[in-house]
């Protein structure tokens, strides 16, 4: 190992010392004499003590280490890569931490972040949101990224989407803010994206901010776009249209939005987007026939890929759908189901969202005292999921449900 050796040698001397004082009494002076000119091989323990000693980290000391190192770390963050494309999701996390594990100990701090920021997307795929959130907002701020300020960025976005998806909308428009403070000096592809994060924790907060100069400038950028960032700020301008109750608005965006996602390339976006269009014409009692067909066309994609709040939230539209089908005791069993779900995915919002289609279907099936309960706990739910405009209207509604003649009234 003469490279190991001379690399010592060179350091050693460098730094004033003796063979026998880089020893320290533990190694002799004629060892390390051995290992400067080759003739012994150290093994990691002797490494580890002479790289200390000469205040390195050992890799330092084996350009050989070191390259092997960097061969691992691609190798098992291209795993995680294919893993993560797969589903496979708990897996590819375990793989990109061992290639972050291995970039600390090799002092390569932006393969290390990349290997996290890998190990983060897998959580939230997973379902896991707290543990991408907290990983995620980390990243935004570690001092490896200080000078790189696309990739706070992307982080700062991913932190906002694992939030939003845990039900933490304040954090999530947070972190979706700190994204956007900076986007505007990077490229319009980051810029949409802080934009829709953004915009998508205060549509589900049913937030009062105004959001006019947010889309005037999303509006602005789909043009310019590549198809895909285009896609999904076409998605978020259809779901602000909805919100608003102007329909048409929203299902032209929406279907613009389908129109840019190659069902090929994304098939869970694409299915996704159909199902949202679903939803919000359900929710604003559109055309019912199309809300049933794009349901169906949307579902078999979302249940073979979409994530469990993915599920859930497919089921959820269903269940609308029942509701809107005079069907109310088809959507209460399955609401019932759905509510146990949701027990597993620490999703306040999702859970929100539950509840208070339940309590419509209970509602309707007259049973005001279980109607409230569940209200109630709806309530609770968006507190908790950090949106108190949502909440005070469940509790209007639950005074509202006081008066037997108001158990029967739908939304």
């Amino acid at each position: 190992m003469p490279a190991v050796g001379e690399r010592i040698r060179e350091l050693r001397i460098a730094r004033g010392l003796s063979q026998a004082e880089l020893g320290s009494g533990r190694y002799s002076g004629s060892y390390i004499c051995h290992i400067e000119t080759g003739r012994r091989r150290p093994n990691t323990e002797v490494l580890d003590f002479l790289a200390e000693r000469l205040g390195l980290d050992a890799w330092e000391l084996d350009p050989d280490s070191q390259e092997a190192a960097d061969a691992d770390m691609v190798a098992l963050l291209a795993s995680a890569r294919r893993l993560v494309r797969t589903r496979q999701w708990d897996e590819a996390a375990r793989m990109a931490t061992r290639a972050s594990v291995i970039a600390a100990g090799a002092g390569r701090e932006m393969r290390r972040w990349e290997a996290d920021h890998l190990v983060a997307q897998a959580l939230m795929s997973g379902g896991r949101y707290d543990e991408a959130a907290e990983l995620a907002a980390g990243l935004a701020r570690r001092s490896s990224v200080v000078g790189v300020a696309d990739l706070r960025v992307e982080a700062h976005i991913l932190a906002s989407r694992a939030h939003r998806a845990s039900g933490r909308l304040a954090d999530a428009a947070s972190e979706a803010r700190a994204a956007l403070a900076e986007a505007d000096q990077i490229d319009p592809g980051l810029l949409s994206s802080a934009i829709v994060a953004l915009l998508a924790a205060l549509e589900m907060a049913d937030s009062p901010s105004d959001t006019s100069e947010l889309e005037t400038r999303l509006e602005g950028l789909v043009d310019i776009l590549d198809p895909s960032d285009a896609s999904q700020a076409a998605w978020a301008l259809g779901n602000l249209a909805f919100g608003r109750g102007d329909t048409e608005a929203g299902i032209v965006w929406h279907r613009r939005a389908g129109e840019l996602c190659d069902p090929r390339a994304e098939p869970q976006t694409w299915a996704r987007i159909l199902q949202a269009t679903a939803y919000f014409l359900v929710q604003s009692g559109g055309d019912l026939s199309l809300a049933r067909r794009l349901f169906e066309d949307s579902r078999p994609l979302v249940t073979l890929l979409g994530s469990p709040g993915d599920r859930v939230d497919m089921r959820l539209v269903q269940a609308r759908l029942d509701l809107r089908g005079d069907d109310p005791e088809a959507a209460e069993r399955l609401l019932d189901h759905l509510l146990g779900e949701t027990a597993t995915l620490d999703d306040e919002r999702l859970r929100g969202e539950v509840l208070e289609s339940l309590a419509e279907a209970r509602a309707v099936l007259g049973r005001v005292d279980e109607a409230r309960a569940a209200l109630r706990e709806a309530a609770g739910a968006f507190e908790a999921a950090q949106a108190p405009v949502r909440a005070l209207r469940l509790w209007h509604r639950y005074a509202e449900l006081e008066s037997p003649g108001n158990c029967c009234q739908r939304n």
